[in-house]
């Protein structure tokens, strides 16, 4: 199941497939689902009735259709979410614009000129509500016990649930806000709760969703309402009818497939994983080093993951949820990085051979040199053999400079064959 509502006495459910399967009371056909509908994102049930909207946001109703709640306005489409009140309805458009239709005895169905940019809608039993992008919550209809009372500061919210004379709000620090009718406890919201992840609201009673899966309800408890089973396990999604709550358990994690199946120990690939039961609170090991960046989309089907850096060699890849965990033993593979040479040392000065120029015809600083004569490069004699890596083959003896001149050139020979060879070293590794 990956959606559910819960009615007066019926309870509304999505299966991963898109159909819609529904239980409980059908005095006026609330569970008669339309023949062919299918490709289901998201239910609603009122009172006695239900709606579904299909994932091109085209809205159906059926069942009881007091005063016009399960009529459809004609343009409405495509729809985003709906929200059944008694004997009125509200519906959130891909625009984020507010439509609702039915009785609008208590202006109920009057929706504020300044109401837009809307995410989220619901209804009580007689009254409604929005919330805005920007975190702000309107509301609207029946004030008699406070429920439209938005308190004052309440601002930066994720969530708003209508109850029939109450209304709950949730902000982005996961606290929970109550106002209006409290004479059961509804708006008692009970301490402890930590980072709420999503609300609902029934009759006279509400429940409230943790991100580790648990589930917490108050107010009033006649029909065991506010009894959450002791075997639930962790949830993924709640509903609250009429006097009734609704849990979808979370089931364990499985994992089909990790895509890629190695990357460098330097970490930093991204690292798709596909599966089933994953949730905004997965977490994922490789080996014992948690990934980063953990995002679960595709109705949980799908997880992405950065990974740490590691050592190489295959490693076990752990995925955990508040359902439980998955091992696979040989998960990833790190590989080590190509191996860079290390730098090239600064060449250091050293004790430069110096040649003893053979044959060589020293001019005098008043006479013209003379002619020098032709010498055989393998006559020459080698410079001895230094740390510098001095060139085997040094300049031969050409007779035509001084003994210094031609010392120094050999030298910065020999030093400029130990950067030739150092350079051709770097390009033979690269």
């Amino acid at each position: 199941m990956t959606a559910i509502a819960a009615g007066l006495g019926h309870t509304l459910a999505v299966t991963a497939d898109g159909h819609v399967r529904g239980w409980g009371s059908n005095t006026v056909q609330q569970l008669d689902v339309p023949a062919g509908l299918d490709d289901v994102v998201d239910v609603e049930a009122g009172l006695d009735n239900s709606f579904a909207v299909d994932a091109d946001g085209a809205l159906y109703g059926w069942g009881r259709n007091t005063l016009g709640k399960t009529e459809i306005p004609d343009g409405l489409e495509p729809v985003r979410v709906v929200a059944a009140g008694e004997y009125h309805t509200v519906a959130l458009d891909v625009d984020g614009q507010v439509h609702a239709w039915g009785d609008n005895t208590w202006g109920q169905g009057d929706v504020p000129a300044d109401v837009y940019d809307v995410v989220a809608v619901d209804a009580g039993r007689i009254h409604s509500l929005a919330l805005s992008s920007d975190g702000t919550v309107h509301a609207w209809g029946d004030n008699e016990l406070g429920q439209t009372d938005v308190p004052a500061g309440l601002d930066d919210v994720v969530a708003i649930a209508a109850g029939m004379h109450f209304s709950v709000a949730l902000d982005s620090n996961g606290d929970v806000h109550a106002w209006g009718e409290n004479e059961d406890g509804q708006t008692d919201v009970p301490a402890g709760l930590d980072d709420v992840v999503a609300i609902a609201a029934g009759s006279a009673f509400a429940l409230a969703l943790e991100s580790d899966g648990e589930v917490h309800a108050w107010g009033r408890p006649a029909q065991g309402q506010t009894t959450v089973p002791e075997d639930l396990g962790p949830a993924s999604a709640i509903a609250a009818g009429w006097a009734h709550g609704v849990a979808i358990e979370l089931p364990a994690p499985e994992v089909e497939t990790v895509s890629p199946e190695e990357g460098s120990v330097s970490g930093g690939t991204t690292v798709t994983i596909t599966g089933s039961g994953f949730t905004d609170e997965t977490e994922v090991l490789f080996g014992t080093e948690p990934g980063t960046d953990v995002d679960a989309t595709d109705g949980g089907t799908r997880l992405t993951v950065t990974t740490p850096a590691g050592s190489a060699g295959t490693i076990a890849v752990t995925v955990t949820t508040p359902a439980g965990s998955v091992v696979l033993d040989e998960g990833f593979t790190y590989v080590a990085a190509s191996q860079s040479p290390s730098p090239s040392p600064t060449p250091t000065a050293t004790s430069t051979p110096t040649p003893t120029p053979t044959d060589t015809a020293t001019p005098s600083p008043t006479t013209t040199p003379t002619e020098p004569p032709a010498t055989d490069p393998s006559e020459s004699p080698a410079p001895s053999p230094s740390d510098t890596g001095a060139l085997d083959d040094p300049l031969p003896d050409t007779g035509s400079a001084p003994a210094a001149a031609l010392a120094v050139a050999v030298a910065l020979t020999a030093m400029g064959g130990v950067l030739f060879w150092r350079s051709r070293r770097i390009t033979a590794g690269s």
